[in-house]
C-alpha cells in the first residue's frame, strides 16, 4: 500500500492543478462485445493446446480533460468472458484496467512541463494482459511478457516527468516512477516484485533539430523472495526532428547493478532508440531498448525488446492498425539462469457503420521460446470479430 500511496499522492499533486484550470471536459462510455476463437486457451505448453470460442463483453468510461495546453485522459473497464466448452473458465471480471495518461506534457508555466502517467490491471489472462501493457510506462522498463499457465496477475505503476526550460537553448529534466507487479488465483509460484526508480538529464539545443545532453537514473528493486538489487545507469542522450511530425530519440550508456543474488557489481551497457511519425491520419512508431529490471525469476533480468506500432485511416469510414513485439527475458541469477523469449503481434481492420457503432476484425499471435525451469514453450493465436459502439457526452 506505501508504494501506491506515494504513486497516487503524486499524480494528484500534478492533476489536480490542471482539474482546476480545466477547459472542457467530456466523459465517454462505450461497450464492445465479441466472438473469439482461441487456439489455446489454458496457456498449455506447445503441442498441448485446447481451442475454445469464446464470448467477450467490455464496457469501459473514459474521461478526457482538455486543460494546461493538451488532453488528459482517465479511461477504465474490465472483461466479461464466457467460454463455449471450458466453463470453469467464465468469470465477469477476467481483466480489469484503469489508465491515466496525457497527450502531450502539461504547460504549468511557460518553462515548467509536467506528464503524470499512471496504470492498473488485474488480469488472469496473461497474453491479455500483455496486449494491455505493450505502450512504456515513462520512467520504466518495457513490461515483461512471460506466459504460463492461467494465474491472477496485478500490476500497478506511475511515473511523473518534468522539463524545465532554464534558456532557450537548455533544458533540464527530473522523473520518478514506481511499479508494483504481484501474483494470485493460482498457477505456478512466480515471484512479484517493487520498483521504485528517478531519472534526471540535461540537454542543449545544438539547432533548431538536434539537441544532445547526458543523462543518470537510479533504480530500487525489492523482489518478495527478500532479494534487494541497486542499478544506476549514466550516458548520452540525443534528439533529432527530421520535421514537425518525425523525431529520432537515442539514449546510449552503462548500467550499474549491484544485487544480493550476484558475487560482485555488474556492468553493462544499456540505452535505447525511439522514431516516431505522424503524417495526416497515419501514425507509426519504432522502438527498441536495452534495459535492467525485475523479472519473474525474482532475480533482476536483461530485457531486451523491440515495438513497432502502425496504424492509417485509408478512407472515411475504414482504418486498420498492426503492433508487433519480439522480447528477451535474461536473469542474472547464478548460478541459475532463466531465458524467456517471446514474440506477439496484432492486426486489425475497423468498419465505422455508424456515427457512434463500429465493427472490428483482428487476428492476434504469440509465441514463447523458453530455456529454463519456469516458462514453457507455448504458441497462441486467436481471431476476433466484435461490435463496439460509445458516444462522447459533454460535461462542460
Amino acid at each position: 500500500m506505501r508504494l501506491a500511496s506515494r504513486v497516487t499522492l503524486g499524480l494528484l499533486l500534478c492533476v489536480i492543478p490542471s482539474v482546476l484550470c480545466a477547459e472542457t471536459l467530456s466523459v465517454r462510455p462505450s461497450l464492445e462485445l465479441s466472438e473469439r476463437y482461441d487456439s489455446n486457451v489454458l496457456n498449455a505448453p506447445h503441442h498441448q493446446e485446447k481451442s475454445d470460442f469464446v464470448t467477450r463483453l467490455t464496457p469501459k468510461l473514459s474521461a478526457a480533460l482538455f486543460t494546461l495546453g493538451t488532453k488528459v485522459s482517465l479511461a477504465g473497464g474490465f472483461d466479461a468472458e464466457y467460454f463455449s466448452d471450458h466453463n470453469e473458465l467464465n468469470r465477469s471480471g477476467m481483466t480489469k484496467n484503469v489508465d491515466l495518461s496525457s497527450a502531450e506534457p502539461l504547460r504549468v508555466t511557460s518553462q515548467l512541463s509536467l506528464r503524470p502517467t499512471a496504470r492498473y490491471i488485474e488480469s488472469r489472462d496473461a497474453v491479455r494482459r500483455n496486449a494491455l501493457t505493450q505502450s512504456v510506462v515513462p520512467g520504466l522498463a518495457p513490461a515483461e511478457t512471460q506466459v504460463t499457465a492461467r494465474t491472477g496477475t496485478r500490476d500497478y505503476s506511475g511515473s511523473l516527468n518534468g522539463t524545465y526550460a532554464a534558456t532557450a537553448n537548455f533544458d533540464l529534466g527530473l522523473g520518478i516512477a514506481a511499479a508494483r507487479k504481484s501474483y494470485f488465483d493460482g498457477g505456478p509460484s512466480l515471484i512479484g516484485s517493487n520498483n521504485y526508480s528517478s531519472d534526471g538529464s540535461a540537454s542543449y539545443k545544438l539547432s533548431p533539430n538536434l539537441s544532445t545532453g547526458v543523462y543518470g537514473s537510479a533504480n530500487y528493486d525489492e523482489f518478495d523472495n527478500k532479494v534487494d538489487t541497486r542499478v544506476f545507469s549514466t550516458g548520452l542522450s540525443g534528439r533529432y526532428r527530421f520535421t514537425e511530425s518525425s523525431t529520432l530519440e537515442v539514449r546510449a550508456g552503462m548500467t550499474f547493478i549491484r544485487s544480493d543474488d550476484l558475487p560482485s557489481r555488474l556492468r553493462k551497457p544499456s540505452g535505447r532508440i525511439e522514431y516516431s511519425e505522424k503524417i495526416r491520419d497515419f501514425t507509426a512508431s519504432l522502438r527498441g531498448s536495452i534495459d535492467y529490471a525485475t523479472g519473474s525469476f525474482g532475480s533482476e533480468t536483461k530485457r531486451e525488446d523491440i515495438t513497432l506500432r502502425l496504424s492509417d485511416r485509408f478512407a472515411a469510414d475504414w482504418s486498420w492498425d498492426t503492433s508487433g513485439a519480439w522480447q528477451t527475458n535474461r536473469s542474472l541469477a547464478v548460478p541459475i539462469r532463466e531465458d524467456l523469449m517471446s514474440v506477439q503481434w496484432s492486426a486489425g481492420l475497423h468498419y465505422q457503420v455508424a456515427e457512434y457503432a463500429r465493427l472490428n476484425l483482428t487476428g492476434e499471435l504469440f509465441r514463447q521460446w523458453n530455456n529454463g525451469a519456469i516458462g514453457t514453450d507455448l504458441y497462441r493465436e486467436s481471431a476476433l470479430l466484435g461490435f463496439d459502439i460509445a458516444s462522447n457526452f459533454p460535461v462542460f
